[in-house]
């Protein structure tokens, strides 16, 4: 079992919210601060790869419709240098290939716009949870804790979760159960592909 250090779970993270509606920033921002964050706004992707350069923060909430750069673009940048900060998406609209993108980048979580209060301490604590598992066991890939099945739940279902999961399933359907296959299919681990299924199996879903 994994053990995690209460200074850890319950530290301030500092937030880089990428988002370029700047009323829904600001609300992403204060919502944040009222969850023990500290959050830093910015309106474009090119200027957060910018930011990045000179200042390190703990997690990312990201917006996939940007201009100029989006938000799938600004993931595959990232993980070229960082492979372990956790990134929330934000989105109002998924696709297939946005969600097997995001999966293979190692998102952490999906909120679909505009999204609760509830759902955003769900998705910020298991980002906490995430870093007090890399700082305690620094060689471990950032995939490592699934969601908190105690946190309070508001929101309806998610857009870009539910693509996400039909992505899963499917790739595993088609590999007649055999995961390791469907996790090659897929573009990720079979421990990122363990973790999602462990959760599907939580919500009570059939997994193959």
């Amino acid at each position: 079992m994994k053990r995690t250090h209460p200074s850890i779970v319950n530290q301030m993270l500092r937030v880089l919210i990428i988002e370029d509606d700047e009323p829904y920033r600001m609300m992403l921002a204060k919502m944040a601060g009222s969850l023990n964050c500290e959050a830093t706004q910015i309106g474009s992707a090119i200027d957060a790869l910018e930011l990045l350069k000179h200042e390190s923060v703990d997690v990312i909430m990201l917006d996939l419709h940007l201009p100029r750069m989006n938000g799938l673009e600004f993931l595959s940048r990232l993980r070229e240098r960082d492979l372990n900060t956790p990134v929330i998406v934000l989105t109002g609209v998924g696709t297939l290939e946005a969600a097997q993108s995001a999966i293979r980048s190692g998102v952490t979580d999906f909120l679909t716009k505009p999204c609760h209060l509830g759902n955003l301490e769900s998705a910020l604590e298991r980002a906490r949870r995430n870093l007090a598992v890399q700082r305690l066991e620094p060689d471990l890939p950032d995939e490592v804790f699934p969601p908190s099945r105690n946190a309070p739940s508001e929101e309806p279902v998610k857009a870009m979760a539910e693509i996400e999961r039909e992505a899963i399933l499917s790739a595993i359907k088609r590999n007649n159960g055999n995961r390791s296959a469907a996790a090659v299919e897929l573009g990720i681990s079979r421990r990122t592909l363990h973790y999602r299924l462990a959760e599907y199996q939580k919500d009570g879903l059939v997994v193959e």
